[in-house]
């Protein structure tokens, strides 16, 4: 299996409960940017945090929807659904892992509470950081992105594995974010 996908299986599924990465055919196969067709391009291939992005693109406010969320130590990961507020619906599905030990005191009890999008808590805490995305991928429909989409069809979604870093070159989180089909736009 290439590096990228199984990163992307190990963060959406990291104890293998969703049963993504045993299936024979997991539907995730790498792409370079000017594979993905627009709007999904604009909305990825970027160095800008997906909160934002999505936000502007939706023209509203994102707030989230917290599907999982574990800790061990200092390591809190969580499974979510991005929403835009005005319109009601999934905007982005995805998975994260954050390295707490790294962000100030100030700004924990906001991201453990696993309420608000960490690009949100990010600009609230003017948390300095850079995002650098480490590949992009399309994928099928599954059980995850049924759930996180209400998508009942046999679609194909892009998205892409990224990387926030402090100023020092710290990794403060690993994320994969995957969008919807966007009909329409």
């Amino acid at each position: 299996m290439a590096p990228l996908i199984d990163d992307i299986l190990n963060l959406l599924d990291p104890d293998r409960d969703a049963g993504l990465a045993r299936e024979a055919d997991h539907g995730i196969e790498e792409v370079g940017p000017a594979a993905i067709p627009e709007p999904y391009r604009s909305l990825l291939v970027h160095e800008r945090d997906m909160t934002g992005t999505l936000g502007t693109f939706w023209k509203s406010k994102i707030d989230l929807r917290l599907l999982r969320v574990d800790q061990q130590r200092e390591i809190l990961y969580r499974r979510v659904v991005l929403l835009a507020v005005k319109l009601g619906i999934p905007v982005e599905a995805g998975a994260i892992r954050i390295f707490l030990e790294r962000f100030p005191s100030q700004s924990l009890p906001a991201i453990t509470q696993s309420q608000r999008p960490l690009g949100a808590i990010l600009a609230d805490y003017q948390i300095r950081y850079c995002s650098l995305p480490q590949g992009y991928f399309r994928m099928r429909t599954n059980g995850f992105l049924r759930e996180a989409f209400g998508d009942g069809g046999e679609s194909v979604h892009y998205g892409r594995r990224n990387r926030l870093v402090d100023p020092a070159g710290e990794v403060l989180a690993d994320v994969v974010e995957i969008l919807p089909v966007i009909d329409g736009r």
